[in-house]
């Protein structure tokens, strides 16, 4: 589930519309090779909030701390498609003016 956007909640979001909220669907695998984590993930929204697919690819690494403890650190990257940018992102023409 992925929470939408009101535009009379801010003054700064005033003529930009609201977006709604939206459910996607998807799924993750992800691979821990002894110290080492890597994974992807993908969502498509089904509910017509955004119409759009997000992706993402991560890699990191755990450092055991004792007992149930670790200390979890890395890096992603993350790709939206048009559809998705453009209802969160995108401004009309109206609503530049």
């Amino acid at each position: 589930y992925r929470f939408g956007r009101d535009e009379d909640k801010s003054p700064d979001l005033l003529g930009l519309g609201n977006v709604s909220d939206s459910i996607e669907l998807g799924g993750f695998a992800e691979w821990r090779p002894g110290w080492a984590i890597v994974g992807v993930e993908i969502g498509q929204d089904v509910a017509g909030g955004h119409n759009g697919l997000i992706a993402a690819a991560y890699a990191g690494s755990q450092l055991p701390l004792g007992g149930d403890w670790y200390l979890e650190g890395g890096a992603q990257v993350t790709w939206v498609s048009e559809n998705y940018m453009q209802r969160n992102f995108g401004i009309t023409a109206e609503q530049s003016a």
